[in-house]
């Protein structure tokens, strides 16, 4: 196989010198991408500081920009929005120089002008196929032409909220729910008999189903 063929690896991305430019891996095929523009750069920005003005006094987790995920192996998928959120239950103790594997919690892409809308459709799938619940994506160009008067990155961040907040709701009725049932136990639908949970699988269970 020549090099130019050759699939790469996470571990062989990690290594690239830096040259200015950035890379994502797709199914082990290098993308090598541009540096950003002024207007991109200032969004990402934004978006980053708004948000950490949410997340950080509150503790819910790491914003961070470009960071690499790793979302397949053999061959390798590494997918690097521009900006991404991780819960803090989800973090490591010690941080890492390398990669994350698996999928973040929240990406944001901000859309450059050579961007082509297939491969954003796959990159956009590709987050919550692999378990990102929320993917925001910010077109600059085109929301500037049909709406052209508001402040971008501020409508994209209150979006983004909103969702965490809506999901954040929805966890702490299940752990409310969870908590009920394993101090009193559940009647079971078809047979109207109480339930206890008595071990970890069926507690698992039990929140799976909520």
């Amino acid at each position: 196989m020549s090099d130019a063929a050759r699939l790469v690896t996470a571990a062989e991305l990690e290594r690239f010198p830096d040259d200015d430019y950035r890379y994502e891996l797709v199914e082990g095929r290098l993308i090598k991408m541009s540096p950003v523009g002024l207007e991109h750069s200032h969004i990402v920005a934004q978006l980053m500081w708004l948000l950490m003005q949410y997340v950080r006094p509150r503790k819910l987790g790491f914003i961070g920009t470009e960071l690499g995920f790793k979302l397949h192996s053999n061959p390798d998928t590494v997918r690097a929005p521009d900006v991404a959120f991780v819960r803090a239950e989800r973090l490591p103790v010690k941080r890492s120089k390398r990669f994350w594997t698996g999928a973040p919690d929240l990406a944001i892409e901000v859309l450059s002008p050579d961007d082509r809308a297939a491969d954003v459709r796959a990159k956009l799938e590709e987050y919550l196929g692999c378990g990102t619940p929320i993917v925001v994506i910010v077109d600059l160009v085109r929301r500037k032409v049909e709406e052209g008067h508001y402040s971008t990155e501020h409508e994209v961040v209150a979006d983004a909220l909103r969702l965490m907040q809506a999901r954040d709701e929805v966890a702490e009725i299940k752990r409310a729910r969870l908590k009920d049932a394993i101090d009193r136990g559940y009647e079971d639908a078809a047979t109207g008999k109480v339930i206890r949970l008595e071990s970890d699988d069926q507690i698992d269970a039990f929140f799976a189903d909520l």
